[in-house]
């Protein structure tokens, strides 16, 4: 009897610690253990994610793209592109901004929240709609400045921009709950840039402006002592012609009034034009596809499904790892399999 007990407790022992399957599996194993949650969780998720967005409906995508002028003159030229093919991004010369400028001005907190104020007016279904985006997209927030950077933050979302290095374009996409609020969050960007560079342009016009007149006054100052150097000295030397002495002292007097009066000429030229770009008002970039007709609708079905599922799936197994670790866990387990 006694041998016969040993053999028996030995055998008990033997079942207690055999390990399982699932158990080898560790966490995983737990996951498994609870089937139930590994399926309901992501039902759930996917369902609420489907239902979701059904009643948000599609939403609408505008796209448009400009050109910088000065791009396609690029210093670098062909080999610009040829770097770009290969993720290197060389600099652009020439007198217009990169695209990559661009990209980081679309994006830019001041400039999305001139966006985020300004007043739209657009037909939607029939209807009058009117407002700033703010009260359009119901962005919520303690206050007027927390509400202004909610709607940054919004827009940077809505907002997707992509240069194209090789064709030295840009590229803008937005995003709204209606075609026509996609199409004017989209032209009023292409706006706000262009009247970014308008007051760029003749914010640097009227720089040069005001230094070249400041130097047009030295020149004009320069050419007129230089004239009356030559004037005293004619009165003078009325006969100068018969030495050479002082023929050479007017030549000299000469070639001061040639040049005093080339930069002059050459100051007054580039006035001329600083004050013409001062008051220049047309667009430095050019549009190549406008935001209207370019409009497409995008429901993201597919991509919300598959996050709910993924999201599903880790709270599922998050769950099955908290009953685990619960003190009748070990109780679970030996059960899981009854």
């Amino acid at each position: 009897m006694g041998v016969d007990g040993d053999s028996a407790n030995a055998k008990a022992q033997a079942t207690v610690t055999t390990p399982s399957a699932l158990d080898v599996l560790g966490p995983l194993g737990a996951v498994f253990r609870h089937p139930r949650i590994l399926i309901l969780s992501p039902a759930v998720f996917l369902i609420a994610a489907v239902a979701l967005t059904l009643i948000r409906g599609p939403t609408y995508v505008a796209r448009s793209s400009f050109q910088p002028q000065g791009t396609e003159q690029s210093v670098l030229g062909g080999y610009a592109s040829l770097a770009a093919q290969f993720g290197v991004r060389l600099p652009l010369g020439g007198g217009g901004r990169s695209v990559d400028f661009y990209a980081f001005l679309i994006k830019a907190p001041a400039l999305l929240q001139r966006l985020a104020l300004h007043e739209f007016e657009l037909e939607d279904d029939g209807e009058t709609v009117r407002g700033n985006l703010l009260d359009l997209f119901d962005v919520q927030g303690d206050d007027r400045d927390e509400r202004l950077r909610n709607g940054v933050d919004l827009l940077d979302v809505l907002v997707q921009v992509r240069p194209d290095y090789r064709a030295s374009v840009v590229l803008i996409e937005t995003s709204a709950r209606t075609p026509a609020l996609a199409v004017a969050l989209n032209r009023q960007l292409l706006a706000l840039i262009t009247e970014f560079d308008r007051s760029m342009r003749q914010s640097t016009a009227g720089a040069e402006r005001r230094f070249i007149q400041d130097r047009l006054e030295e020149a004009q100052g320069e050419l007129r002592s230089a004239e009356s150097a030559l004037e005293r000295f004619l009165e003078v030397n009325r006969s100068y012609e018969q030495s050479p002495q002082l023929r050479f002292e007017a030549s000299r007097l000469q070639r001061r009034i040639d040049l005093a009066q080339q930069l002059h000429n050459s100051l007054a030229q580039a006035l001329a034009q600083a004050q013409i770009e001062e008051v220049r008002n047309t667009p430095v970039t050019t549009v190549i596809d406008a935001p209207e007709g370019m409009v497409r609708a995008e429901s993201r079905l597919f991509q919300s499904s598959v996050f709910a599922v993924f999201l599903g799936l880790m709270v599922a197994a998050l769950a099955s790892l908290a009953m685990e670790h619960r003190p009748w866990g070990r109780y679970v387990r030996r059960n899981a399999g009854t």
